[in-house]
């Protein structure tokens, strides 16, 4: 019963504030204040909120998980991996604190321990942001056919993640593979609605045809131009 007034009542702040007072440790009902602290930009109290999730239960991720999320929007994602990593050693393995280790590894520039943390996880998810990070590292060795696997993978897993596209995109244009090239944009087009770079490398894409015209075109059509100036 309590799940599904959470969910019909999913962003009344009042309701689960009212709920709080009745339970004051109802750990979906803290979970759902937090997360509606951090939408309302209030880190503090959003903090507080998931500190006490991870005294009420310690076994449960959601409060390793938002606590870590706060200190990486604090700037301290040195703080966050700690966070997460004491999950995941000492609790419970888990896709999504896995996923956030992965990220914050990558936004600190770690990116030896970022290639070992994947290499030893990917194998057990389907997940699209490790398939993307794969791709990422292995760019960074010049492992190009290695890469456009993994960000082919990543793009199957989620067709909405644009990161993946982005850099497949710059694998086939660097290499002149122009018809992998103009498939993807065209893919990407329809997934993709008022996207600055998928303007630019449709533009590329004609022009390394050598269709001068039709890339200038496409660059200064009256409605790619507000997008591409916005």
């Amino acid at each position: 019963m309590g799940e599904k007034i959470i969910n019909k009542k999913s962003n009344d702040k009042y309701f689960y504030q009212n709920l709080l007072k009745k339970d004051p440790n109802n750990y979906e009902v803290i979970l759902k204040l937090g997360l509606i602290d951090v939408k309302e930009n209030n880190f503090s109290s959003a903090k507080n909120k998931f500190e006490k999730l991870i005294k009420i239960d310690i076994n449960k991720y959601e409060g390793y998980l938002n606590l870590s999320n706060i200190y990486s929007l604090d700037g301290e994602a040195f703080k966050a991996i700690g966070i997460l990593n004491d999950y995941l050693n000492n609790i419970d393995e888990n896709e999504e604190v896995v996923t956030a280790i992965a990220v914050n590894l990558l936004n600190v520039d770690k990116l030896n321990d970022l290639e070992k943390h994947i290499n030893k996880y990917i194998d057990r998810y389907e997940n699209h942001t490790l398939c993307y990070l794969k791709g990422f590292i292995l760019t960074k060795t010049d492992k190009i056919s290695e890469s456009e696997y993994y960000f082919k993978k990543s793009i199957s897993l989620n067709f909405n993640f644009w990161n993946s596209y982005d850099f497949l995109l710059k694998q086939y244009e660097k290499q002149s593979k122009l018809k992998d090239f103009k498939n993807l944009i065209d893919t990407a087009k329809k997934i993709f609605k008022n996207n600055a770079k998928l303007i630019y490398y449709e533009s590329l894409y004609f022009f390394r045809e050598k269709d001068y015209e039709k890339s200038f075109k496409i660059l200064t059509n009256n409605e790619n131009e507000q997008i591409l100036l916005s």
